[in-house]
């Protein structure tokens, strides 16, 4: 699992944008941690949890 600075590392230069609370791509009412406890709390860790999820299927798409 990547650590939430290597997260934010790999989407950090793409502009995020949010205009509502985007949620992660993870189900909140089952958090395993202090990690996935702010990416639900906090809306602009849930958009780049979003951008992250994506990116990663497309690598994983083109691998």
């Amino acid at each position: 699992m990547l650590s939430l600075s290597a997260a934010l590392t790999l989407v950090a230069p793409f502009p995020v944008h949010v205009s509502a609370a985007p949620s992660p791509q993870f189900d909140c009412s089952k958090t395993e941690g202090p990690a996935e406890t702010l990416t639900c709390a906090a809306p602009l860790l849930g958009a780049l949890d979003q951008r992250l999820a994506a990116r990663y299927a497309a690598e994983m798409h083109v691998a």
